[in-house]
């Protein structure tokens, strides 16, 4: 014997004459806001946590200039060997950091640009000499700051990669991205 629940139970059909449920194409576009690099977009929500690590490294980094370059894991690197990421960044400034699509950026005083891709297992973090072992051991490139600051790319599977790229370069890397959507909670 089966007992009929106390409570009415909903039908998987809509009433007849009930409005339609809106489809993906029927609701109107997010609002609009404002990314990390400024530009304003409408679309779905992009990465959060990478816009967050974005601002949070822009307030961090912006205006400090880069005094020397390890790189422990070259493996990271694309376009660019440890030795022409020294030379190339070393005694440069960092002027900003912001997020596009799913990659932080550092833009530098010498045009060239940082791009780090995350990915799944990868972050920057700063160390103002107290980073946990546990953290470091898993650095794959630093940055050294000055006033004991140090910014690290730790990776601990090493999925993601860092490239240094030249203004051309960028331009076209930029330029096959497509537009850039944000979520309306970031809008400045």
């Amino acid at each position: 014997w089966a007992l009929s629940p106390p409570w009415p139970t909903p039908s998987l059909r809509p009433a007849v004459g009930a409005p339609k449920a809106p489809s993906a194409c029927d609701l109107p576009a997010a609002t609009s806001g404002r990314t990390s690099g400024g530009e304003s977009y409408t679309g779905m929500p992009e990465l959060p946590e990478t816009e967050t690590m974005a601002r949070d490294l822009h307030r961090e980094i912006a205006g400090r200039t880069i005094e020397r370059v390890a790189v422990h894991r070259p493996d990271v690197l694309r376009e660019v060997d440890a030795k022409e990421l020294a030379r190339r960044t070393r005694g440069v400034t960092i002027l900003r950091a912001w997020r596009r699509a799913k990659l932080v950026v550092l833009d530098l005083s010498s045009a060239d640009r940082i791009v780090v891709q995350p990915r799944f297992t990868g972050a920057l973090l700063l160390d103002h000499g107290a980073l946990a072992e546990s953290e470091r051991r898993f650095s794959t490139l630093e940055f050294a700051l000055g006033d004991g600051l140090t910014l690290h790319y730790r990776d601990i599977r090493r999925l993601g990669t860092v490239t240094l790229m030249a203004p051309v370069r960028w331009a076209d890397y930029e330029s096959a991205l497509g537009i850039e959507p944000l979520d309306p909670s970031f809008s400045d």
